[in-house]
């Protein structure tokens, strides 16, 4: 206790105090600093989730819209076959028509 007046003991008391109470401090504040980043962590964790399900719908719609341009297209190649088709019996027709309409006036001609 006789020591205890000197300036320079009671100084280093209370460095030690200091001391103890700055690591005390630092010791919180890098458990907050922990809290955050995990804090900080779960929400970009959450973020990109969140934007690789829109991303995932946004692909699923293009792919819909593609298949729908695919089958329209399908649609309307399949109606240009079928008027194809047609045209191209029509003219078979008209061709056996004209062969038949020769054979007759080459066969009158001949007789």
């Amino acid at each position: 206790p006789l020591f205890r007046s000197f300036p320079i003991v009671r100084l280093q008391e209370d460095m030690a105090s200091l001391l103890v109470s700055f690591n005390r401090e630092k010791e919180q504040l890098e458990a907050d600093l922990r809290e955050e980043m995990r804090k900080v962590e779960k929400t970009l964790f959450r973020a990109e989730k969140d934007h690789l399900e829109e991303l995932k719908c946004v692909r699923e719609e293009h792919e819909e819209m593609i298949e729908a341009v695919r089958d329209s297209h399908r649609i309307e190649l399949d109606d240009e076959r079928a008027e194809s088709a047609r045209s191209q019996a029509r003219l078979n027709g008209e061709i056996t028509y004209l062969k038949e309409a020769f054979d007759t006036f080459k066969k009158n001609v001949t007789e």
